[in-house]
């Protein structure tokens, strides 16, 4: 599988995965980048981290993630 490959492969299923949530494609990448590293062992506890407000009269939306050192 080249780049190009890799890249659409992944789109895919980040859109697939937001469609069957009902949820955002940046929310649907998090996760789906965060299990995938979760399963080659690079996280040992992946937390997505959401938050949508208001910031002054602009609305805002936040995905990240938890990260521990230990």
């Amino acid at each position: 599988m080249d780049l190009s490959e890799f890249r659409k492969d992944l789109l895919e299923t980040v859109r697939a995965r937001a469609e069957s949530n009902l949820d955002f494609n940046r929310a649907g990448f998090v996760d789906e980048v965060g299990e995938r590293l979760t399963d080659a062992e690079e996280f040992s506890d992946f937390v997505t981290c959401r938050y949508e407000g208001t910031s002054g009269k602009e609305s805002c939306k936040r995905f990240a993630y938890a990260f521990d050192d230990a």
